[in-house]
Parts: C-alpha cells; sequence; structure tokens
C-alpha cells in the first residue's frame, strides 16, 4: 500500500472496469475482479461493466451489466460513459483500446495470457504474442 500512497490519485478520478467474468459468477476470475474493484474503489470511483447475462452481483453499487462480447457493439456502448480511463479485465478486450476515446489499460492473468478469449482471429492474437513483429500479409481481413 505504500506505493499506492505516493500516487496521487484523487477520488474524482472515475476508472471503467470492464469484467465480462465477475460476481455471481463463480471462478477465480470473477473473485480477482471483485477484490481488484473493492481495492481500487476505496481510492477512486469505479463503475463495473460486466456481461449482460450476469446481473448484479450487489458487491458495488456501481454494476452495469451492459458487455455483449460483441466488441463493436460494446464500443458504441460505452463510448458515452464518464469515465477517465478504462481497465480490461479480459485479454480479449483489448481490441476495444483502440476504439475508446479514454487512456485503456488491460489485466491480463494466467491462462487469459497463454490462450486469450479472442474475438478478432489469429491475426489479432499473434500482434498480442509478439507486438514488434512485423504484420504478416496471410489471411483474410476478417483475421484482424
Amino acid at each position: 500500500m505504500e506505493v499506492l500512497s505516493s500516487v496521487n490519485l484523487s477520488r474524482d478520478f472515475r476508472l471503467g472496469v470492464l469484467a465480462p467474468e465477475y460476481p455471481p459468477q463463480v471462478g477465480g476470475m470473477p473473485e480477482l475482479a471483485r477484490g481488484l474493484v473493492m481495492s481500487l474503489s476505496k481510492l477512486v470511483e469505479v463503475s463495473v461493466f460486466t456481461k449482460q447475462d450476469l446481473g448484479r452481483s450487489e458487491a458495488t453499487k456501481q454494476e452495469r451489466p451492459v458487455l455483449t462480447l460483441d466488441l463493436e457493439k460494446d464500443v458504441s456502448l460505452l463510448e458515452g460513459s464518464e469515465v477517465d480511463a478504462w481497465l480490461a479485465m479480459n485479454a480479449g478486450l483489448i481490441p476495444m483500446g483502440e476504439s475508446l476515446s479514454m487512456p485503456f489499460f488491460a489485466y491480463v492473468h494466467g491462462n487469459d495470457f497463454l490462450q486469450p478469449w479472442v474475438p478478432c482471429g489469429p491475426r489479432w492474437v499473434e500482434r498480442f504474442r509478439r507486438p514488434y513483429a512485423p504484420p504478416s500479409d496471410t489471411g483474410s481481413e476478417g483475421d484482424r
């Protein structure tokens, strides 16, 4: 906590957390996301955007079950959100960062890093795993 105490965060800072795996869903990632959100909520205002079918866990009052996991549709839904930065809790959401207007960060953990759920096709996976490799000319436009 000593590191966080040296950071000048204000309760006026608004963080949007994209957590497709979140309570009431059961598992390691939902619990990790819940714990991170609870801790961050002590420092800044946190809004949690979860999948539509999850409902609310009542862990925070700022939960919004709106994500469809159709990235283009989700970007449209999120674009008007009043946040100062985004934190994605799933590697498969990283392509959304290019389309959202506020700073975008991703928390990648365990199997999410080794074999991410990727809605954008295999070429995106290679760019994620090898960000400095030259682009490949193989594959279709839909593989990006």
